[in-house]
């Protein structure tokens, strides 16, 4: 910059844009690493990004609105309310399935459904549990007792075509 600070600028450009052409792999390469550099940025905080995508979504925000029931201040999630659906099942049966499945689950809301079952003083029962598998994004299946058991969201039962077979009221 001893010539002057336009002269300066000008050589910069021309050097970076020689770079660029020279060698596009840097550039290419740049994006990737800064993905990452975000992502482990935000988990050494506490807060874990799904991805890049939606990292550079974050970008874009101009306002967040936070609700004030204690899942975003204390991280932890409770069942508050709990209805058994149809009349095959008592609350306690659905319960203790519910607990046999989500016990060996490491999601958070398997936590809360463990601890409201032993809130309300239902034990897991010692049945034979087998194939239990994460669907990640939907819940939860296995065979207990020779039975296959669901336990997931709408997405889920759509997929097994369960949903559709509820009453409307649901």
């Amino acid at each position: 910059w001893a010539v002057g600070t336009e002269v300066g600028t000008a050589w910069a450009k021309n050097g970076l844009i020689t770079i660029v052409i020279a060698c596009p792999c840097a550039l290419i390469i740049s994006t990737p690493v800064t993905y990452v550099a975000g992502l482990a940025a935000a988990a050494q905080k506490g807060v874990i990004v799904k991805g890049g995508q939606h990292l550079e979504g974050l970008g874009r925000v101009k306002s967040i609105a936070f609700d004030k029931t204690g899942t975003l201040s204390q991280g932890v999630f409770a069942l508050l309310h709990f209805n058994v659906v149809g009349q095959t099942r008592s609350r306690k049966e659905v319960f203790e399935y519910l607990a046999l499945m989500e016990a060996p689950a490491s999601h958070p809301l398997s936590d809360a459904i463990v601890k409201a079952a032993a809130n309300e003083q239902i034990e897991i029962p010692k049945l034979q549990l087998e194939n239990h598998t994460l669907l990640p994004g939907e819940g939860i299946t296995a065979n207990v007792a020779g039975k296959d058991v669901h336990v997931g969201n709408k997405k889920l039962f759509q997929r097994l075509g369960l949903y559709d077979a509820l009453a409307e009221d649901v």
